[in-house]
């Protein structure tokens, strides 16, 4: 594996525990993973919804051959180190203006995983940004443990549970994870992060 981050893009995941825009795919590449989420959407009748959301790469071999390419690993392995594993994988389009949104959480915090040493690679297949509900982060939480979660079961929560941190946040303190087609973030498994409704009348993939 030859070296793809810089020294201050590592520096910059270990104190803030968020790394973007780091291009991984060509718009083409993006587009081509994103025709084919939509023609099985189109064969079976809708959006991929429910199940098919988590550990998406069992059912669809075109995740499995994403999750394994050099562009999404060798990043990974130079944040991590070496002997690194794929837990799950998850489809997160938001159509729309469906109204559905992420509210404020850590993954560490419902994953019931016993290691910090985790990270997420969100690909964007779309374009994300603001208005069609880009992800937002808190550079900096992930050093502060886990916080307390509650479940509060909101039906547009696109979260399982609803579970949302349970501390009065400033999100005028947040970032804006806005990526092209193409571009990934990677983020710590501590990071406070969520997202708003996509409120375009495009997808965001």
């Amino acid at each position: 594996m030859s070296d793809v981050l810089t020294e201050n893009e590592i520096e910059m995941y270990r104190e803030t525990g968020l790394l973007f825009p780091k291009t991984l795919l060509s718009e083409a590449e993006a587009a081509n993973y994103l025709e084919t989420l939509e023609a099985y959407e189109k064969e079976t009748g809708g959006p991929v919804n429910g199940k098919w959301r988590y550990k998406s790469h069992l059912v669809f071999s075109w995740i499995d051959e994403l999750m394994r390419r050099s562009e999404v690993l060798d990043p990974v392995e130079e944040l991590l180190g070496p002997d690194i594993m794929i837990w799950s994988s998850h489809l997160y389009p938001k159509e729309p203006g469906d109204g559905r949104f992420i509210s404020w959480h850590q993954d560490s915090a419902h994953w019931g995983l016993d290691s910090d040493k985790i990270l997420t690679v969100w690909i964007a297949l779309t374009e994300a940004n603001e208005a069609n509900g880009c992800m937002r982060m808190m550079l900096g939480s992930h050093k502060d443990g886990i916080a307390p979660h509650r479940d509060t079961w909101n039906p547009d929560n696109i979260l399982t549970r609803g579970q949302t941190i349970d501390a009065k946040i400033d999100e005028e303190k947040a970032v804006w994870v806005m990526l092209k087609q193409g571009e990934a973030s990677f983020h710590h498994v501590d990071m406070w992060h969520a997202s708003k409704s996509n409120e375009t009348k495009n997808r965001r993939g």
